[in-house]
């Protein structure tokens, strides 16, 4: 039996959804026009779901995202509080492959502020995480609206919250949905 967690469940659920509204729509045309966004991506080094502002045209894509995420830890000796402010970027060329496909290649990064009594025994951060690299990315648009979209960083700098630095490979990505008008 195949388990799945919800938010993997979610995402098969707005896909299908997505795949199925566009399916009546006329295939996307090329797009010689800036056009500007919204977007929800589920950002896998964060591990949450972030909210963006997106601006594409047939040749670059370019957004903006950020999460709130607040936490508590329980402990023996006395309850620690913090919140993680994520914000994101990106910026890269795209290319359409096929009639509603597209790729895409260009440089990303997050940086997590935190907030609160995160400097502490019981959470082990000792600072701000944040990632930088490349990305690759594939989209699939079938209506000018509507994009399903995935990108995976095949190489990035990493500062994690514990102050390790490491160089990774293909490591970090996303996956999500953008919406224009």
């Amino acid at each position: 039996m195949i388990k799945l967690n919800k938010i993997a469940l979610s995402v098969i659920a707005l896909s299908t959804a997505s795949i199925s509204f566009a399916a009546s729509m006329a295939p996307a045309p090329v797009v010689d026009v800036m056009q500007y966004g919204i977007s929800s991506q589920y950002n896998r080094d964060t591990g949450s779901m972030t909210a963006g502002f997106d601006i594409q045209n047939s040749e670059m894509e370019a957004g903006l995202a950020g999460s709130i995420v607040l936490n508590k830890i329980e402990g023996v000796t006395s309850n620690v509080e913090y919140g993680e402010y994520d914000l994101s970027a990106y910026l890269g060329k795209r290319m359409q492959l096929k009639s509603n496909f597209y790729g895409s290649v260009g440089i990303g990064g997050h940086y997590t502020f935190l907030s609160g009594n995160w400097n502490n025994l019981a959470t082990g951060i000792t600072t701000n995480e944040y990632v930088v690299g490349a990305y690759m990315g594939l989209g699939y648009q079938p209506s000018e609206n509507v994009q399903i979209f995935v990108r995976v960083m095949p190489i990035n700098y990493e500062v994690s919250p514990t102050n390790k630095k490491e160089l990774e490979f293909f490591h970090d990505g996303q996956v999500g949905m953008k919406y224009f008008w």
